[in-house]
């Protein structure tokens, strides 16, 4: 018996045969990089490895025992999914760099020199144009960084994981978000 089950940029199908499963997982990722492919149940997900460039896609092809996945909660299969495990883009730390003493970025604005010393560190990047920008890792669980210009703050991307950026004139005044 096959399925196939449509995944975001691609497809996997399963085929059972004599109590072993053959999956077959082709993609096309929005961007390049090295991406693991994984079989969803009801119960977990089992790893399948790493898809290989061929034809213009990523493929993967495993033969895998029903009895496996159902120990690994992944039988009956529900679908497929990738993760990215490596980029191959322009490194997205290029023209960053860590800094401490964030309050002295800030000396005309003493309620942003406050929150601004409440975080000890952040990336900075100086703008040829003038100007800089400050980034700092994004976790829900942490407190919100630069509460008073909350509103200024953009959710970005840097190194694959997401960053909260915010952009500042060279006096230390905050400039709307582009875009």
């Amino acid at each position: 018996m096959e399925q196939r089950f449509p995944m975001e940029n691609g497809q996997l199908t399963c085929r059972e045969n004599g109590g072993r499963v053959e999956a077959a997982m082709e993609v096309r990722p929005p961007d390049k990089g090295l991406y693991h492919g994984y079989l969803v149940g009801p119960g977990g997900t089992c790893d399948l490895g790493t898809l290989m460039p061929e034809g213009g896609s990523l493929r993967l092809r495993r033969s895998l025992s029903a009895a496996q996945l159902r120990q690994k909660g992944c039988w009956p299969i529900q679908g497929g999914q990738i993760r990215k495990t490596y980029s191959f883009e322009q490194t997205p730390f290029q023209g960053w760099k860590e800094v401490g003493d964030l309050a002295s970025l800030f000396p005309a604005d003493q309620l942003l020199a406050r929150a601004a010393d409440q975080r000890n560190r952040g990336l900075l990047r100086r703008h040829q144009e003038g100007g800089f920008s400050l980034a700092f890792p994004w976790d829900p669980r942490s407190p919100f960084p630069l509460i008073p210009i909350f509103c200024f703050a953009q959710v970005k991307s840097l190194g694959g994981k997401a960053h909260i950026v915010f952009r500042f004139r060279e006096n230390g005044a905050p400039e709307r978000p582009d875009g």
